[in-house]
């Protein structure tokens, strides 16, 4: 079988089950979710939520040098390092013991190192010297971080690194000639990512394994990206499809990349950005309405119930309900519970951080 043998056939299977969940979507009821406010630390304006636990803490950015940590007991509280009066610090995730990892950025520096943050130890720094860049994406129960630095060496070509307390940082393997990028890590310590061929220009979605093997998840795409991966070791993202630009999968080891989103026009698009174990995803979706212009709203997705505008999903006996206008999706999250944190726009053309807690749904 030749490779493009191989690639139409991946393609059928994809088109084949996603025809299968689409005709699941039309028998099961979607969840329904009541709203909390996230709201802001005093005198603070536009915030943004990025990130949610199980406990159901959110952490987000305002417009100041801190982060954020909320929950409902004691609402929004700020974290900045006075040893760096000038830095910025952008938070990226947070795990279920409450550490908090992002970067710290400063002014006029061509160096950002990560951190780590608790309430316990307060900040630890990684990385970020000798003009390292460094991004960092994920974090799992055990404080082992994932994320990507690069070199300002012309080249500047990214790579993936592992970094824990203990161990230090250390690169993932394969990265001679090629550009990594991980993006998440889960508790049994399986990292989803991307490996691109330099040499080729050929792009792979991939799960690095603690032993060191990498599992591919999809063919070559032009672009593509894991964006999420949970405690099954199941994952979820995007990729460039045949007929739209970009649209959100879902990927397990048994039944491989599934494309979830089976909307018609062309203009469809959509990716995942975070994802639990009971396989509920969360992500953006946009297509192009009357007049020409791109909309955006955040999706949920499972495979009983397809995917689906959140705001369609609030309910409508909450009172904030009928205040909202749209859901911001670039920093949607979900937890365990099945809760999502999002931005949310509102009639007046306000933005809110949001709490969504699923009701229970009685189906006649």
């Amino acid at each position: 079988m030749t490779k493009s043998d191989r690639a139409l056939r991946a393609w059928r299977l994809l088109g084949a089950m996603t025809l299968m969940l689409g005709s699941m979507g039309a028998q099961a009821a979607p969840p329904m979710y009541r709203i909390t406010r996230i709201t802001p630390p005093v005198g603070q304006g536009y915030c943004q939520v990025l990130g949610l636990n199980d406990a159901a803490q959110a952490i987000g950015a305002c417009n100041t040098k801190g982060f954020f940590v909320w929950s409902q007991a004691t609402g929004a509280q700020t974290y900045g390092d006075p040893n760096f009066p000038d830095a910025v610090f952008w938070p990226s995730a947070i795990n279920n013991v409450g550490a908090v990892i992002g970067g710290r950025y400063e002014n006029h520096k061509t160096r950002n190192p990560g951190f780590l943050w608790d309430a316990v130890n307060g900040f630890r720094y990684f990385g970020g010297k000798d003009g390292t860049f460094l991004e960092v994406r994920g974090i799992n129960d055990s404080n082992q971080v994932v994320g990507v630095r690069a070199v300002d060496d012309g080249a500047f070509v990214w790579k993936s690194f592992r970094w824990s307390e203990a161990d230090g940082m250390t690169l993932l393997k394969p990265s001679a000639d090629r550009r990594t990028l991980a993006t998440a890590i889960n508790n049994a310590g399986q990292i989803a990512g991307t490996i691109e061929r330099l040499d080729t220009g050929h792009t792979y979605a991939v799960r690095y394994e603690p032993d060191g093997d990498v599992t591919h998840m999809l063919p070559s795409h032009a672009a593509v990206s894991p964006y999420a991966l949970n405690g099954l070791g199941q994952a979820a993202g995007g990729m460039s499809t045949p007929k739209h630009g970009h649209q959100a999968f879902f990927w397990t080891p048994e039944a491989g990349a599934v494309n979830i989103d089976n909307r018609p026009l062309r203009s469809d698009q959509s990716y995942a950005l975070d994802m639990n174990d009971a396989g509920q995803v969360v992500g953006q979706m946009s297509w192009v309405g009357s007049g020409g212009n791109t909309y955006e709203a955040a999706f949920y997705w499972d495979a009983s119930t397809g995917m689906r505008d959140i705001l369609t999903l609030l309910d409508p006996n909450d009172p904030l309900t009928s205040q909202l206008s749209g859901l911001g999706a670039p920093s949607a999250r979900i937890n365990s519970q099945g809760q999502i944190v999002v931005d949310a726009y509102t009639q007046l053309g306000e933005s809110w951080p949001v709490l969504l807690t699923p009701v229970t749904v009685v189906v006649p």
